[in-house]
């Protein structure tokens, strides 16, 4: 599966260290789901791969509270990201 055929209801999991992302099933309610994923409260962040739109989310206080890099996420958003970070389909946020 490539990064922007998500289904809705899915997302993709970047944890800091891995090589690849890990497919996930979105628990509802999403705004907890995430928020316990990134240890933090949430920011997204848009972007597009292969002309697709995804959104990034990443726990926003992440820089200052010293987490570490994520090179594998930020590579893929094109933006430095520490944490744990979730790709998803915007259509997850309707």
């Amino acid at each position: 599966m490539k990064l922007n055929d998500l289904p809705k209801g899915q997302a993709w999991l970047i944890k800091v260290g891995a090589s690849t992302p890990e497919l996930v099933d979105i628990d509802w309610p999403a705004l907890d789901y995430f928020q316990k994923g990134v240890n933090g409260y949430i920011e997204r962040l848009s972007f597009s791969n292969m002309g697709e739109p995804l959104f990034a989310i990443f726990d926003e206080d992440g820089h200052s509270n010293g987490k570490p890099y994520n090179e594998l996420a930020s590579h893929i958003v094109n933006t430095q990201l520490v944490g744990d970070v979730f790709i998803i389909n915007p259509s997850d946020l309707d």
